[in-house]
């Protein structure tokens, strides 16, 4: 699952593995739920197949990785692409005839984009076949207004919208059609009451509603996501070509590729000749496509299954241009040409006009069976490092979360990137085993020197000063980016941080990213014994998170692993006073007053952790050892027999100490 498949994940989610019963709430509201609860059903069936069959004994065996349950997902993705050919059908069907109507489904069908898209498990597949039977209705209701064919048009529309909020400009069409059914404008504004016209918006309300009650119970979290998507839309992400226009980006880039030079310039003939004869239900199919368009012209964000939409529609057109041409090409040869030469010049001139289209799907096709580079980068690691290793991997790298790796996601923002641009230097990952970089990033950073240059002497360190251990790229229509494998040499590791990487995390990104990343930074630094290092990244945290008890604990035995007791017994104060029932604290204080000479305090400090816990054996043998040592019996006595009293009966330590009163008393 190296494409995105957050519907897949998200209705994953709803089974709330680690928590109680069944959360139908997203939690995720940058996309509507629609496709999240067809791949939640789907998940379902599965389910109760496999436990009928046995597969499956309860629902905590049901899977554990999200392998099992993508072939289903990408099966129904996968139908309603073919839905969409049907649904294409139909509608050229409705436009025209049955032979335009084979066309444009097959025009479809054969379709790079629309191939592309029906393997992996996104929103647009989907979104594309509720948008075309939007249409469909859409125009029954303008060429023979009934209020079911309005009702109809409403209820896919709501459908459309429930699975990618884009779909809501097909209200927009819905508006136009109604509007161009009047003769005058008079009669237009007055045909915005029409019953009909109100059921269909009315429709396209409660069925989004419906669908997304979430939206309106988690409102809060809504407006979070949903205005997060406006200004990613609007301001777009790192990789997107600057100098390019986005009309360019869809209209020279997208549309030629998707259906081919000659098809896209047969497009704008075909519009022309609609004009001059006068076929206005026809050009009306070009409402939707532009509309759409237009509207995603706007923004700064942009990629190329965006625009999948507008493919059949357009593809209709060019099956109506395609019959046209045909039609002026037969009519000049009929004459003298027998049927049979006639049928073999149509399919020459049909192969010449999808050739493009044909050969990108070929490519694709050759390229998916063969591995992603980045299942190739996950067997090499798995095959020559060790569970548990320590692994930095930057953003597209490989997927190693459902391995034993002590793993370190360097963050990465695809909305204004430069705020992560901290974290993109090599100095924090050089005891890490191994650190991967790919292209992916690389090169979307290199694209921009002036506005990304505070990220590219990270990946030129990367290249002169640490080892490079392997390249994998990809070969000859294989998918996935370039990876390279990096280990730090031994003999340049360094025992401390420069003070200067701390201050580059002050108040560039949110708290929250940079406690997560010095959390999982600290935690490898203590696996490989890095204790300076470990010690420095705690005291960062600390200086934001001042109640972290854990941290603080933790920071207490770094210092005191590295002879520094005085601030080990400092941080465990802080500690205590933050927290004060920590019993096993209060004992390791105790340990520490030792060392520095301060026995009385310590003996205290041993009494108050008996105190909150009477069971904790280490604050036992500490007074043991401390009243032995001193020769006091009276003081020895009583903890053995406080000791004794909490020891299982006829445990081999119960007997010692049993012993150990006795010898007292006898000597007494």
């Amino acid at each position: 699952l190296h494409e995105e498949a957050t519907p897949l994940v998200k209705a994953w989610g709803m089974w709330n593995w680690h928590g109680p019963g069944i959360d139908l709430n997203p939690h995720f509201f940058n996309y509507p739920a629609l496709t999240f609860y067809l791949l939640f059903v789907a998940q379902g069936i599965q389910y109760l197949i496999g436990h009928i069959l046995g597969i499956y004994p309860n629902l905590q065996s049901f899977v554990t990785t999200l392998g099992a349950i993508a072939i289903p997902a990408r099966v129904i993705i996968g139908l309603l692409d073919v839905g969409t050919i049907w649904i294409t059908y139909m509608f050229a069907k409705e436009v025209s005839d049955w032979k335009i109507a084979l066309i444009a489904a097959w025009l479809v069908a054969i379709n790079p984009l629309h191939v592309t898209q029906a393997h992996y498990i996104t929103v647009d597949t989907p979104l594309t076949f509720f948008v075309v039977i939007s249409l469909l209705f859409m125009y029954r209701s303008y060429s023979r207004p009934a209020q079911k064919w309005y009702l109809l048009s409403g209820i896919c529309i709501g459908l459309a919208a429930a699975t990618k909020y884009t779909g809501a400009f097909l209200l927009i069409v819905l508006f136009v059609l109604h509007l161009m059914r009047s003769r005058t404008l008079a009669d237009a504004l007055r045909s915005i009451g029409d019953r009909g016209f109100i059921l269909g918006l009315m429709a396209s309300l409660v069925v989004f509603l419906m669908i997304n009650p979430y939206i309106l119970i988690s409102y809060d979290e809504f407006i979070k996501d949903f205005s997060f998507e406006q200004y990613h839309a609007a301001a777009g992400h790192l990789g997107v070509e600057s100098s390019q226009a986005t009309v360019d980006f869809y209209l020279l880039g997208v549309l030629p590729s998707g259906i081919g030079w000659l098809l896209s310039l047969l497009v704008p003939v075909t519009v022309l000749l609609l004009i001059v004869r006068k076929e206005t239900s026809k050009l009306l199919l070009l409402l939707f496509p532009v509309i759409y368009t237009t509207i995603m012209s706007t923004w700064e964000l942009r990629a190329d299954r965006y625009l999948l939409p507008v493919f059949p529609v357009t593809l209709l057109i060019c099956s109506i241009g395609m019959s046209a041409l045909w039609e002026l090409i037969r009519s000049g040869i009929d004459r003298f040409t027998s049927k049979a030469v006639r049928i073999g010049f149509a399919t020459i001139l049909g192969g010449f006009l999808v050739v493009q289209p044909i050969l990108n799907v070929y490519r694709f096709q050759q390229s998916i069976v063969l591995p992603d580079t980045r299942t190739v980068a996950k067997t090499w690691v798995e095959q020559r490092f060790r569970p548990t290793s320590a692994i930095a991997t930057g953003p597209f790298g490989i997927t190693l979360q459902d391995t034993n790796y002590n793993l370190l996601i360097i963050p990465f923002l695809a909305v204004n990137p430069e705020r992560t641009a901290p974290f993109y230097d090599s100095r924090w990952y050089e005891d890490f085993d191994l650190l991967i970089a790919s292209d992916y990033d690389y090169s979307r950073y290199a694209r921009d020197p002036e506005k990304y240059g505070s990220f590219l002497p990270y990946y030129d360190s990367l290249r002169s000063r640490w080892k490079l251990l392997s390249e994998i790229k990809p070969e000859e229509h294989q998918l996935g980016p370039t990876l390279w494998f990096y280990t730090y040499p031994d003999s340049m590791r360094r025992n401390r941080f420069e003070p200067s990487l701390f201050e580059k995390l002050q108040g560039s990104i949110e708290s929250t990213r940079v406690s997560s990343f010095l959390n999982k930074l600290g935690e490898v630094l203590l696996q490989k014994q890095k204790l300076e290092k470990s010690g420095q990244v705690m005291r960062q945290i600390l200086s934001v998170e001042v109640d972290n008890v854990r941290i603080r604990n933790t920071l207490a035995q770094v210092l005191h692993s590295i002879g520094d007791d005085r601030g080990a017994l400092l941080e465990v104060q802080r500690s205590l006073r933050t927290n004060p029932t920590q019993a096993e604290l209060f004992g390791f204080a105790g340990d520490l007053l030792l060392s520095l000479g301060r026995s009385q305090e310590a003996e205290l400090s041993y009494l108050k952790a008996l105190q909150l816990n009477k069971y904790l054996n280490i604050a036992y043998t500490r007074l043991i050892a401390f009243y032995t040592e001193r020769k006091d019996q009276t003081k020895l006595k009583n903890i053995l027999e406080r000791y004794y009293g909490v020891l299982p009966p006829r445990s081999d330590e119960a007997m010692r100490i049993r012993n150990e009163l006795e010898r007292l008393r006898g000597s007494s």
